[in-house]
């Protein structure tokens, strides 16, 4: 009977033969391994969006082995959510969930890779997870769990715990600018909410008056702006409820007047928030991009979509009420019809479908409801073709509204702006001014701070062409008023001159 040192090498001895007797390949590890990005737990914050929905979270699921390919054959979040994959459910990101899903999926998967995975050494996949916030239920732990062909035990299934942060107040306000008739007494409510999941407190806010105010007949300050408040300072707003501050406004000279409301509150992120009061013109403008949009397909695709980003190009708040195809034959708007995009922000929640029904196809008009100033009859229209070679000479312009606020007294600034014909004719721009006091249907009149330098004169552009047409403003030594131009470019065949906006913010009170 062999002895058992001998029986090991003799098992040792007849692995090599096995393996050709090659000893560097017994000794080599050939492995897969397994990582979950982040590790141990997925946290989402509190705050959700106007449907209720969290942000996306990526989860990342990475084979950090070194050879092997990771093969992942499910992953699902445990137990009572296990029902709760949107992909399965054929749930868009921004569909409405059906019941029981509505009622019972504080978390979800959007988006994922389609299972069984074969992933190489080093390679990383990812899905999304959004949060969920269901009436009346506390937030509880969930787990993801990914199963894979990784043998260490501890790491089939893995398990990722998913929470959501204890919670917190968010201070908000309806409006971020309160605007008053130049020279005509009038009364604004700013209304403070709370958006987050703890109480708010507010202090007493500040009013800060950036323009000079008039003196009385014995020398005092006559006071045109004052606030005032149903409910006494400090405020304590609980989750999604909201106080009014009243703001009145009594002219008492010709000079327009600027102010700034400053609240501070125990929101972790946003301590102190700012409103602006003015008798200036406030504009928004919203700027789709692409338009047009230009479907292309390839030979033998069915259907194609192309993302739209929608954009704030002012100074209030703007809202889009609807958004749809005329005709509807070919095209179908997808994601969230119904918007509201603050100042300076960016969106990307709608799509367009192309899908057409014919050979040939078809071209068609996206028409978006909105209160922005550049709307017409508050529509704008923005082309769907299949090639922008269909269309006559159209005039785009890169940007739609510029804020130089960050002239100082006595200072001056630029700002340039880009117009291009992305028609298929050639384009005639016969006249680009600022307005004046007869372009009242478009825009208020321009104030004298706001010249040309360079570019404001007729031009024909070819398609594809561009031109840049140059805008300067300079501030006095004294000047603390917030100022407004309007930049009118009409060109031939346009139903309506596009509007370009120029506006320049007193600088903060020192």
């Amino acid at each position: 009977m062999k002895s058992p040192l001998a029986l090991i090498s003799f098992v040792a001895a007849a692995t090599l033969l096995s393996c050709g007797g090659d000893e560097s390949k017994f000794l080599s590890v050939k492995s897969n391994d397994i990582e979950l990005e982040p590790q141990g737990v997925l946290a989402f914050p509190r705050r959700v969006d106007r449907r209720g929905h969290s942000e996306p979270r990526v989860v990342k699921i990475k084979n950090s082995g070194e050879e092997q390919p990771l093969k992942v054959s499910n992953f699902y979040l445990e137990g009572d959510l296990q029902p709760c994959d949107f992909v399965t459910a054929n749930i868009g990101p921004y569909d409405p969930v059906p019941e029981p899903l509505a009622s019972t999926c504080m978390f979800a998967i959007t988006e994922r890779p389609s299972l069984p995975l074969s992933i190489v050494a080093t390679e990383t996949i990812d899905l999304k997870i959004i949060y969920r916030q269901l009436d009346g239920i506390e937030p509880i732990p969930a787990y993801l769990i990914v199963e894979s062909d990784v043998r260490e035990v501890t790491k089939n299934p893995m398990r990722l715990e998913i929470t959501v942060e204890g919670g917190a107040p968010e201070i908000n306000v309806d409006r971020d600018v309160v605007t008053f008739v130049h020279g005509v007494a009038g009364e604004g409510v700013v209304v403070v909410l709370n958006n987050g999941s703890a109480p708010l407190e507010v202090q007493a806010p500040t009013l800060n008056v950036l323009t000079p105010q008039p003196m009385g007949p014995t020398g005092e300050i006559e006071a045109e702006f004052t606030i005032d408040a149903d409910d006494e300072f400090p405020w304590s707003i609980e989750e999604n409820e909201g106080k009014n501050l009243y703001v009145r406004y009594t002219p008492k000279d010709d000079v327009r007047d600027t102010a700034e409301l400053i609240f501070q509150s125990n929101d972790p992120t946003r301590s102190a928030l700012s409103v602006r009061l003015t008798s200036a013109p406030v504009t928004a403008a919203l700027h789709v991009m692409p338009s047009p949009v230009v479907f292309t397909l390839d030979r033998g695709q069915l259907a194609k979509t192309i993302p739209l980003v929608l954009q704030n190009a002012g100074l209030r708040t703007i809202n889009i009420f609807d958004v749809r195809a005329l005709p509807s034959t070919d095209y179908t708007p997808e994601g969230q019809t119904q918007i509201s995009i603050r100042p300076g922000e960016t969106t990307d929640v709608l799509s367009v479908v192309y899908r057409p029904r014919t050979a040939e196809g078809s071209d068609a008009e996206l028409l978006i409801s909105t209160d922005a100033d550049n709307a017409t009859n508050q529509l704008i229209t923005v082309p769907l073709v299949r090639s922008a070679m269909t269309l006559p000479g159209r005039l785009a312009v890169d940007n739609l509204a510029f804020a130089l606020n960050g002239v100082p007294l006595g200072g001056t600034g630029q700002e340039t702006v880009r117009l291009s014909n992305v028609g298929g004719a050639t384009l005639s721009i016969t006249e680009i001014v600022f307005s004046t006091a007869d372009d009242g249907d478009l825009a208020p009149e321009s104030d004298p701070e706001f010249t040309f330098m360079s570019g404001a004169a007729p031009v024909v552009l070819e398609p594809g062409a561009s031109h840049s047409v140059t805008v300067s403003f300079a501030r006095g030594a004294e000047d603390r008023n917030d100022h407004f131009a309007a930049m009118i470019i009409r060109s031939e065949g346009a139903a309506r001159p596009e509007v370009v906006y120029f506006t320049s913010a007193a600088p903060a009170a020192q």
